[in-house]
């Protein structure tokens, strides 16, 4: 028994917990092994708690084991999960000159991830998804900002059985309850060889509670624990929401039509219709009223200075509400 092993069959019996012999009995580790297993998990920063000769969790955890259980029989995925990783992302990059099929990097926690426009993505152990997924030999023409929107909506289309009130805030946040949930962040790039590829970097909290967000984002951060509570099967539902997303992906690069899923970001947008302030690098803030999402996936807007209409793109601006604050 390993590490992840050992988290697999824990998460199987959450909330009960297990004794350390139904741990030997179904493993071919002796009692001695299976606590140092237990203590180093513990010392990684795991949510295991011990007591009266039993070892459970705090909350439910995800394994590579528990997803791939739930994935359909005709569909299959790479995975490769770290207990602590500087960003997933990095570890992408590393396998992109020599891995040939799409391929899923994860991590329990990092220490340098990121989001867009380099902001810092918080993602405490065990706590939330760290997802990479990395998609080789990808259409150079096809627009990064498209990606983010085919992604968005796929994202919704799995979370939306759990949560109330989901929404997309263009180009790459999930909101619940008026609380962001989730980010997305594609990156195009080529191999030493010249091939294409996109590393599409997506993080979800899960099991946060509030305070366990920086001070500065408790008004606006949340998880899908502070929504909806333990009721989840954790497995499950990552193994749908990424089951889902690579299908959404490889049916998009088949028939390179992304208007079904351009649609649901319509519905779900929480921006379309509102009078907001967008910042674009270092100009003056600008009042403009969304209008649309554009076919190739940027932010269709209006002016409310000059009158005119224009297409944004998600690489270029930060939207914020007229009151200087993140929707």
């Amino acid at each position: 028994m390993d590490q992840q092993t050992l988290i697999y069959r824990l998460n199987q019996a959450f909330p009960e917990g297990l004794t350390i012999q139904e741990l030997v009995q179904t493993s071919s580790n002796s009692p001695s092994q299976i606590q140092d297993l237990i203590l180093e998990a513990k010392n990684l920063g795991f949510p295991l708690v011990t007591g009266d000769k039993q070892v459970f969790l705090a909350h439910p955890l995800y394994s590579q084991a528990g997803i791939e259980a739930h994935f359909s029989p005709d569909f299959s995925l790479p995975i490769q999960l770290e207990e602590v990783t500087d960003s997933t992302n990095t570890l992408a990059r590393q396998a992109a000159n020599h891995v040939q099929e799409a391929t899923a990097f994860m991590a329990y926690s990092q220490r340098a991830g990121v989001g867009r426009l380099n902001r810092p993505w918080q993602s405490p152990m065990g706590k939330s998804l760290s997802l990479s997924l990395l998609l080789p030999d990808f259409p150079k023409d096809l627009p990064v900002y498209l990606l983010s929107q085919i992604t968005a909506a796929s994202l919704c289309q799995s979370l939306d059985p759990y949560l109330d009130n989901l929404g997309i805030k263009w180009p790459n946040d999930l909101i619940a309850n008026q609380r962001k949930i989730a980010g997305i962040l594609p990156i195009f790039d080529q191999d030493e060889t010249g091939r294409s590829y996109v590393i599409l970097g997506i993080g979800l909290n899960l099991f946060q509670d509030l305070e366990d967000f920086p001070k500065d984002l408790q008004d606006k951060a949340g998880s899908l624990k502070m929504a909806v509570g333990f009721e989840i099967d954790i497995d499950q539902l990552l193994a749908k929401l990424i089951e889902d997303l690579v299908r959404a992906i490889q049916a998009f690069k088949d028939r390179q039509d992304g208007q079904a899923f351009l649609a649901i970001c319509r519905e779900k947008s929480l921006l379309i219709g509102k009078e907001v302030l967008s910042y674009e690098g270092d100009k003056p803030a600008r009042q403009v009223k969304v209008l649309d999402i554009a076919s190739n996936g940027g932010l269709k807007v209006k002016d409310l200075k000059s009158g005119q209409e224009e297409v944004l793109l998600s690489s270029e601006i930060s939207i914020r509400t007229q009151y200087g604050h993140y929707i």
